[in-house]
């Protein structure tokens, strides 16, 4: 099941970034970004064995960043709704964890989301609704994570897994601060996992929610 959901989203990222490719005025929607800031979910677990020590080890960590990225309609279903591809990157930090060994594993994380998106009102066209609107979005795609840990029985991992997105927004056309908005993303399935002779681990992303603004909306 991990492997087909890992598939179906990588497929319509290529669909998307083929379609996007070719559509005029594409460079326009890269000059009102989103950024964002938020917080981020690690859950990780280790054991093992080393000379003399048997360990096992369950933290839990809090990432504190932003994230940057756009959406690129590729496909206008009425003024206000189309059918894009939103990449982005996405950096965090967490200075401690919630650990059995006490608060001192700390950790970072730079993330590449990216997805397939529906998108319903304000920004979802370049031209938008008039007046003040709520809008929302949802998408589905893949994440690749690196994933560093220091201080503690984790280890440094990359790993990637399908996930999720939905958003809520509010705003007005050529208003001074854009667009709020309010997302969370959700991982699809597992992330890393090591079995050997001697030790284990797993890194998993939790979730995310960020709040932020589209730029130059």
């Amino acid at each position: 099941m991990f492997r087909f959901c890992r598939i179906f989203a990588i497929a319509i990222i290529l669909l998307s970034v083929a379609q996007a490719a070719s559509a005029q005025s594409v460079w326009k929607y890269m000059s009102r970004p989103d950024l964002t800031v938020g917080i981020s979910a690690y859950n990780t677990t280790a054991s093992g064995h080393t000379p003399g020590i048997d360990y096992q080890s369950h933290d839990g960590y809090a990432h504190y960043g932003a994230m940057f990225n756009f959406n690129i309609p590729f496909y206008e279903l009425s003024q206000r709704a189309s059918v894009g591809f939103m990449p982005g990157v996405a950096l965090g930090i967490s200075p401690t964890s919630q650990s059995d060994f006490g608060d001192t594993p700390q950790s970072a994380d730079l993330s590449l989301p990216w997805f397939a998106t529906f998108k319903y009102n304000n920004d979802a066209t370049w031209k938008g609704g008039e007046g003040f609107q709520i809008g929302a979005a949802a998408g589905i795609g893949y994440s690749y994570h690196l994933f560093w840990a220091w201080g503690g029985y984790d280890d440094s991992h990359n790993f990637g897994n399908p996930c999720w997105m939905a958003e809520l927004n509010f705003g007005e056309r050529h208003s001074s601060i854009g667009i709020l908005k309010i997302r969370y993303i959700g991982a699809i399935g597992s992330g890393y996992s090591s079995v050997t002779s001697t030790s284990s681990q797993t890194v998993d992303q939790g979730g995310s929610i960020y709040v932020g603004i589209t730029y130059n909306y």
